[in-house]
């Protein structure tokens, strides 16, 4: 972004989206741990360090604040301030403030410490943050459908009112309930489900696991299932369908256009139709690997230890049955070894006795 390469690098000659940089945002506004709010109490931090340094960034981050706890009201969750004095908790903002100053609100369901310790890890089970589907169908509402989809409501409500503050408020958008729970239940109980068996291709909505897909996001080079269908989805959303009748129709008919995409999913009856969106995918990668800068106190250069090859070895082992006769043998030896070397140890004056010679 600093350097003009966002969402992608300029080229001549290609129709592509206009770049974005850091004064083109306003605000920034972040959702991190929501899932346990204990009383519907959702908690907004704010930066105190940008805030002191510059009185408008102060006076517009109030202006979000005030207007995220009144939408709150309105679906029954206590907005509530974090104390100035504590910071920012982890968040993506905070390296956005590395660079300039910018009003803005990281939103989550505690006030300090986390609610969930085992955020992010392979203990983050559904179970544990109220989205238990087990031997449920996919019509079965959960209390986390609930929450996130009066959080939703409350951004959806704010970002409309601070964006056209003479508009309506009846013009924000609300959330759908139940497309929230067919999202839960996809991505963390069964991907073959309904909705993404029409986002996707014909093809991959036939190959669709019956288990959740690992959500954990490593290294750059490590493919991921989860970014690929979340692409889909928001392709689905935000695009339209366009009129192809088979998968060779349904391609972008200006070739150096990069703004639109094309996609052939399945659809709702599973037999194909063409997809247009505005979506596309940026690498998630540190500039500090673009620029080589491995010593780099800039950017992050974090790294995954892995494995690049996989070996194994096999050992036949007999079975029990074997085992047994085996060893049943060998204590009779043992005992019928014991009992012949007791007795001629007893008659070894007899069996190893020597006649005298008469001469």
């Amino acid at each position: 972004m600093e350097k003009g390469e966002f969402p992608v690098k300029q080229t001549d000659d290609v129709i592509q989206p206009a770049n974005v940089n850091l004064g083109h945002i306003a605000a920034f506004l972040e959702l991190r741990q929501i899932g346990l709010m204990n009383a519907s109490q959702m908690w907004l931090h704010t930066d105190p360090v940008s805030q002191g340094r510059d009185p408008g960034v102060k006076q517009k981050t109030e202006g979000i604040v005030a207007e995220l706890t009144s939408a709150a009201k309105d679906y029954g969750i206590d907005a509530r301030g974090a104390p100035t004095e504590q910071g920012l908790p982890p968040a993506s903002f905070q390296r956005f403030l590395r660079s300039a100053d910018v009003s803005g609100v990281v939103i989550t369901d505690h006030e300090k410490e986390f609610k969930n310790r085992y955020y992010q890890s392979r203990f983050d089970l559904p179970e544990l943050v109220d989205a238990e589907y087990d031997n449920q169908t996919e019509d079965y509402i959960s209390p986390l459908a609930k929450v996130l989809t009066n959080v939703t409501s409350v951004l959806a409500q704010s970002l409309v009112n601070l964006a056209m503050p003479n508009g309506s408020t009846t013009d924000a958008p609300q959330a759908d309930l139940t497309l929230t729970n067919q999202l839960l239940y996809c991505f963390l109980y069964r991907p073959n489900c309904t909705l993404l068996r029409k986002v996707l291709s014909v093809g991959n909505s036939k190959q669709l696991s019956n288990r959740p897909y690992q959500r954990y996001v490593g290294v750059y080079t490590s493919p991921n299932s989860i970014t690929h269908i979340i692409e889909k989805l928001v392709a689905y959303f935000l695009g339209e369908e366009i009129s192809a009748p088979t998968l060779s129709d349904c391609k972008n008919p200006i070739s150096n256009d990069q703004i639109f995409s094309y996609d052939w999913i399945a659809g709702n009856h599973g037999n194909g139709t063409c997809w247009k969106s505005y979506t596309y995918k940026t690498p998630a990668l540190s500039p500090a690997f673009v620029i080589e800068d491995w010593a780099s106190t800039e950017y992050s250069t974090w790294t995954e230890s892995r494995w690049t090859a996989y070996s194994a070895r096999m050992f036949y082992v007999a079975s029990t049955g074997q085992q047994t006769i085996l060893l049943s043998i060998g204590v009779i030896v043992l005992l019928v070894s014991m009992v012949l070397v007791y007795f001629v140890n007893k008659k070894s004056d007899v069996l190893f006795s020597q006649e005298e010679d008469p001469y």
